[in-house]
Order: C-alpha cells, then sequence, then structure tokens
C-alpha cells in the first residue's frame, strides 16, 4: 500500500517558486529543496519524481498563474489604458516596496532553458501565446470603448507589450531602477 502524502502540495510548489526564481533550474540542488521545503528527499521523489519533474510542476503552477491577468487589469481601472499602465507599474514598481521577488520564473526560465529543454520550451511558447493573446483582447476592448487610439493593431502593440514586459523583467531582474523604469512605462502608455 502506498504512503499517504501528508503536506499541502500547493503549499510546497508555493515555497520552491521563489528558490527556482532565485537559483535558476541548475542552480537549485535537491539539498536546497528539502532545505525549503522541510520534506524529506523520498516524500519529494514519491510526489513528485525526479528534479526535472518537480521543476515543470512548478513552472506549470506558475504560469498558470502568471497567465490569470486578462481580469486583474480590466477591474483595475475603467479606462483600459489607465489599468494597463497600473498593471505594468504594479508589476515593477511596488516590487520592492513590498519585499517582492525579482524577477519571473518564466522569463527566468527563458534565458536558463528555453534552448535546451523542449518540454519547458513548449510550455514557455505556449505562455507567450496566451499572454499576447490576453493583452490583444484587452487592447480590443480599449479601442472598443475609446480609450485607445483606433488606428493601433491590438495584435501587432500586444507583441510590443509583451516584448516590454519581458524586458522590463530582465533589467530589474536583480534590483528595480525605478527612475528608468517609470521612464519605460511612461514612453510605453504614450504611444497608445
Amino acid at each position: 500500500m502506498p504512503k499517504q502524502v501528508t503536506f499541502n502540495r500547493e503549499e510546497t510548489l508555493n515555497l520552491l517558486i521563489p528558490l527556482f526564481i532565485e537559483k535558476g533550474y541548475n542552480g537549485t540542488s535537491m539539498q536546497d529543496i528539502v532545505d525549503v521545503t522541510n520534506l524529506n528527499r523520498s516524500s519529494i521523489y514519491n510526489t513528485f519524481g525526479d528534479k526535472q519533474s518537480l521543476f515543470m510542476t512548478v513552472l506549470k503552477c506558475y504560469a498558470a498563474r502568471q497567465l490569470n491577468f486578462k481580469e486583474e487589469i480590466l477591474s483595475l481601472n475603467s479606462n483600459v489604458k489607465f489599468a494597463l499602465k497600473i498593471f505594468f507599474e504594479r508589476l515593477f514598481l511596488h516590487q520592492n516596496k513590498n519585499n517582492m521577488i525579482n524577477g519571473c520564473l518564466l522569463t527566468n526560465c527563458s534565458l536558463e532553458l528555453g534552448q535546451s529543454d523542449k518540454s519547458v520550451q513548449s510550455l514557455l511558447l505556449n505562455s507567450k501565446e496566451i499572454m499576447i493573446r490576453s493583452f490583444a483582447e484587452i487592447l480590443s476592448i480599449g479601442i472598443e470603448k475609446g480609450h485607445l487610439d483606433s488606428s493601433i493593431n491590438p495584435k501587432e502593440f500586444a507583441l510590443f507589450l509583451y516584448n516590454n514586459l519581458q524586458g522590463l523583467r530582465v533589467i530589474n531582474g536583480t534590483s528595480i531602477d525605478e527612475e528608468s523604469t517609470k521612464t519605460i512605462i511612461k514612453s510605453l502608455f504614450e504611444r497608445i
């Protein structure tokens, strides 16, 4: 009879997200995982499999949370342009003030494993498509409501937003340069 799991799987994944953001996949050892989760190796292996399987589980969990942002943006402000600006500011300008981790597991993973691991690459490409599609839908709503210039191509500008989001994540991965970040966000939203 298999042993019954006596720990909360979701809480364990939540503990591992900051570890993988900070150290990356290759920099994280099984001992790091044991230390952060306070679980023994056999519990980890029995529940999640090897380190690669565990990492993919953490990455999928993180991606599911990160990709559920469309409704959040639309609820921030009745004006879509301002809501998008607030979303970007919250992501980058309020991280340090709230002691949040700098960086994004998807972005970091893209830089570390995006070219070498096919399963990671597939998840990252799917995440990218979802983000761009969500931005395009938000932009279309903004154009429809008259909040954004009607000459904007939502699909093209969604790609531009995605590119800027990723760029800001990379340059702010270790510490937030608040003035540069404010300038980038201001310039970004002057275009729409």
